[in-house]
């Protein structure tokens, strides 16, 4: 029972920090742009610094939810393509899917590029998950290849 309760405040901790983050981004302009044309400034708005702060916790997830998942589709497609015959491309995919029935979580779309790093990333949003796995990545031991996805998943 205790673990059930730990597990929902650490969730309950992200999610904050998550919505936090494109809030803080946010405010910095708009509390500024209000103090300057609130009651305390030029007198435009009927409202000062605070509700600036309250649009900016407005705007800034809004923000983020519709810009965020077209902006890491944009990067994620800049990167170059790992250019993987199918066999190779079937194999990351399977081994991914199985890596993922053993951690319990449903197999992601599997991208793989073609950087230096040996570097795996997720990208995970309503629009479903994506892993952006490296061939460095795969050519590292198997080992180390399925702790890194592991850890990833």
């Amino acid at each position: 029972m205790a673990d059930s309760v730990d597990g929902r405040g650490r969730r309950a901790l992200g999610a904050l920090a998550l919505l936090a983050v494109p809030t803080v981004l946010a405010a910095v302009p708009l509390v500024a742009l209000a103090a300057l044309l609130g009651p305390g400034g030029l007198g435009a708005l009927p409202f000062g610094a605070a509700g600036g702060l309250l649009a900016a916790a407005v705007v800034g997830p809004a923000a983020s939810a519709l810009l965020g998942p077209v902006l890491v589709d944009r990067r994620i497609a800049r990167l170059p393509d790992a250019d993987l015959d199918e066999r190779r491309a079937d194999f990351v995919a399977d081994r991914v899917a199985s890596l993922a029935a053993e951690v319990g979580v449903d197999p992601p779309e599997v991208t793989a590029v073609r950087v230096d790093a040996a570097n795996v990333a997720v990208a995970d949003g309503y629009r479903g998950s994506r892993l952006v796995v490296s061939t460095r990545l795969l050519a590292l031991p198997k080992a180390d290849r399925d702790a890194a996805l592991r850890h990833a998943l």
